[in-house]
């Protein structure tokens, strides 16, 4: 944290920034109904019970009822009996749980789920494997999505918010674009991937794109200090990172425009050097992870009241890698 002469911002804490990503979430990404988490080594029965009613315990505090937790073999607990919007908020809960330390998600099973034997393609589904005239059938995006502006020099993004997935841009081929829909189908799940794709025969099958998850990630005034409430957020983008080693990572910090420049660029790259170093210390390759301070340059929002200040000292993280359409 810089000292308190060379910070700049102004009023007080608060906000929602426009858009920050995380599962990072896109393990967040885990939108299934079941949920098996690996647990460091193979614990005895002691250690596998403790860890069971220590994540019985951090499911009941989040209110997700019904909540079946069990042992099983080679150091895992399984995690069932939730409907899938509870089974999304999993690795979120259990990020902080001793002993939980890595989450793979098993079979789909469950009336929520789109491709239990009973369910069938949508009219006009085309199996991505072979359509090259049309694209793969997604649910009708709601009225409402996420106005995100692509990034310089990118072609395409998924935008990530509320467990909902919006894919967005130019891509080469319908073959292309489906490829790219259907990697995130396999991690959010049937019904909540939105293709608002374009086909341009001369964009670039190369560019991956990136993932932009608008989510809060705002700082109190004059603070490059990662608020503890958003640690689990920050464990999210943990799990991401350790689950995708194809993903980079890029932090952005801003701030708001009180004060002097020099010190406002500073406070920004701080801010951004907080959340990697939090990545680090929970062990991700500090190569991967790229941090950007923009200073109060590229606010969010007009700087014209207090409430606006705030949802500009922000952080925004963007996930490259993640569908690389392949």
């Amino acid at each position: 944290m810089t000292p308190a002469p060379e910070m700049s911002d102004g009023d007080g804490p608060g906000g929602v920034s426009r858009w920050t990503v995380l599962g990072i979430g896109v393990a967040a990404l885990v939108v299934l109904i079941g949920v098996t988490i690996v647990t460091v080594g193979a614990p005895d029965s002691d250690g596998s019970s403790e860890v069971v009613t220590s994540a019985e315990a951090a499911l009941d505090k989040a209110g997700i009822a019904g909540a079946q937790v069990q042992a099983g073999e080679n150091g895992t607990i399984t995690v069932s009996g939730v409907d899938a919007d509870d089974s999304g908020r999993i690795p979120d809960v259990l990020a902080g749980v001793e002993g939980v330390d890595d989450i793979e998600v098993k079979a789909v099973t469950g009336e929520s789920a789109s491709n239990t034997p009973d369910s069938k393609p949508g009219e006009g589904a085309k199996d991505a494997s072979s359509s090259t005239d049309g694209f793969v059938s997604t649910p009708t995006p709601p009225k409402s999505t996420p106005k995100v502006p692509l990034p310089d020099g990118v072609e395409r993004m998924g935008v990530y918010q509320g467990g909902k997935l919006f894919l967005a841009g130019k891509v080469p081929s319908y073959a292309d674009g489906n490829r790219r829909i259907n990697a995130g189908k396999e991690i959010l799940g049937e019904d909540n991937v939105f293709n608002l794709y374009q086909v341009d025969k001369s964009s670039s099958p190369s560019d991956d794109g990136v993932i932009i998850v608008a989510e809060p990630f705002v700082f109190p005034a004059e603070s490059a200090d990662l608020p503890e409430s958003f640690f689990s957020l920050a464990d999210l983008g943990v799990a991401i990172m350790s689950r995708f080693d194809q993903t980079q990572m890029t932090i952005t910090g801003h701030t708001d425009s009180s004060g002097d420049a020099a010190a406002n660029q500073k406070l920004s790259e701080e801010r951004a050097e907080a959340f990697k170093t939090y990545l680090v210390d929970k062990g991700v390759d500090a190569s991967r992870v790229t941090v950007v301070g923009k200073g109060s340059s590229d606010p969010a929002f007009p700087n014209d009241t207090a409430a606006n200040r705030a949802k500009n000292r922000r952080i925004e993280v963007s996930l490259k890698g993640l569908l690389l359409g392949e």
